[in-house]
């Protein structure tokens, strides 16, 4: 057997991170004195921790022939990741505005752009069938999504689908997957009916009427894990967080290399990528925060 190989197909954007003294309310201006621009997006983010695990990583994403397009991909390129499945589209490069408060936490809107334009015809079935691992998530189209989950699945490849953003989806999806991570609004949204609010029955609900392994992030409380035969939490290290902008994204990359890897116990992979996600949330800015297997092993 060759190394494991992990395939993500999603967006790309570039970020524009404002640092606020606190997060506007509805009709608020809140001033800043600075903007940074960042490579970001949720696919991209989730390759950069992929290959920073330590798995070889293919990214399938699309971008615009602007000036944004060069920023967007200049960290994958560094990183080596494998661009080749990238396509280039008449729309503009998707841009993201960031509002990040002082305590760490965001207010985030996306222009998509280009990544409505990724389509699952781009992944040839030589490419499924040379992949460990297919990483999705919700900022490019949910029909390309469960179309090319399907086509992985039927050629034995893992599916590991990252419910964010969050939106309803047809439950036929969940026939196609075999990790669904979300976190504790997305999984609410997941099953559509607000009596579940605890993440635990939620997630129960989900292995036991669909046969998926649920992963819920729990923030600062860490994460847990629901099966049709087991459930267990697992604990966070305390950090004193900065940006959590990237940790969700670190979380799902980190988690895709172990099970890339063949990592049998899943509560090993959970606690990897916990790891992993608090150290990014000491850090500013979501690829550039994200963390090198060596920091986290």
């Amino acid at each position: 057997m060759g190394k494991p190989t992990i395939l993500v197909f999603g967006s790309i954007n570039v970020d524009l991170m404002m640092p606020v003294s606190s997060l506007p309310r509805s009709g608020e201006t809140v001033l800043t004195e600075e903007i940074r621009k960042i490579p970001g997006g949720k696919g991209a983010n989730q390759a950069m921790a992929a290959q920073r695990a330590g798995v070889k990583t293919r990214f399938a994403g699309s971008v615009g022939q602007d000036s944004h397009a060069d920023t967007a991909l200049s960290l994958l390129k560094e990183q080596e990741i494998d661009l080749s499945l990238v396509t280039v589209s008449e729309r503009s490069t998707g841009c993201a505005v960031v509002l990040i408060d002082r305590h760490g936490e965001n207010m985030i809107s996306v222009a998509s752009g280009a990544n409505l334009d990724i389509r699952a015809d781009q992944i040839g079935d030589d490419t499924l069938e040379n992949s460990d691992v297919l990483l999705l998530q919700q900022e490019v189209c949910i029909e390309e999504n469960v179309c090319l989950a399907s086509r992985a699945r039927q050629r034995g490849v893992k599916v590991i689908y990252n419910f964010a953003p969050a939106t309803m989806v047809s439950t036929a999806l969940f026939a196609q997957i075999d990790y669904l991570i979300v976190n504790e609004i997305e999984a609410s949204v997941a099953v559509g009916q607000d009596q579940y609010a605890d993440p635990v029955d939620i997630a129960e609900l989900i292995a036991r009427e669909y046969g998926v392994a649920v992963v819920i992030t729990l923030g600062a409380q860490g994460a847990l894990v629901a099966t049709k035969k087991s459930l267990f939490c697992l604990p966070a290290p305390p950090v004193e967080a900065i940006d959590t902008t990237g940790a969700g994204d670190t979380f799902c990359g980190y988690f895709a290399a172990e099970v890339a890897k063949g990592r049998n116990a899943i509560e090993a992979s959970l606690e990897i990528a916990i790891r992993a996600a608090s150290i990014a949330c000491t850090r500013s800015g979501a690829q550039p925060g994200i963390p090198h297997s060596h920091e986290v092993f």
